[in-house]
């Protein structure tokens, strides 16, 4: 079921398509000075943060009905939005555990 074009198409969109628009539309926003990164902060760091956009349920899975109205294609959104989910949340995990420094 994972390997189910329904199922990849949302996952991978969520994966890719919000940390590419984030990361896309800051650096256009950054080169022409119209905004600039928080003080501190890094562009891996904030890399890391684009990647937790991935993590996304309520218009995911609205859009993803809206889209497929067959009933039996809605497991398929489901686990879509949950596997592009997880696999967003636990690489921005990884990703801001090793770029952010450690205050203990």
């Amino acid at each position: 079921m994972l390997r189910h074009p329904i199922t990849m198409g949302i996952a991978l969109g969520l994966f890719f398509g919000k940390q590419i628009g984030i990361m896309t539309m800051t650096i256009i926003g950054v080169s022409i000075k119209k905004c600039a990164l928080p003080k501190g902060v890094t562009w891996k760091q904030f890399y890391a943060m684009s990647l937790l956009t991935g993590i996304g349920f309520t218009m995911s899975l609205f859009i993803g009905n809206l889209a497929f109205d067959n009933a039996h294609n809605k497991i398929f959104i489901r686990l879509g939005v949950i596997f592009g989910s997880l696999l967003s949340g636990i690489a921005g995990y990884i990703l801001l555990k090793k770029t952010c420094p450690n205050k203990d």
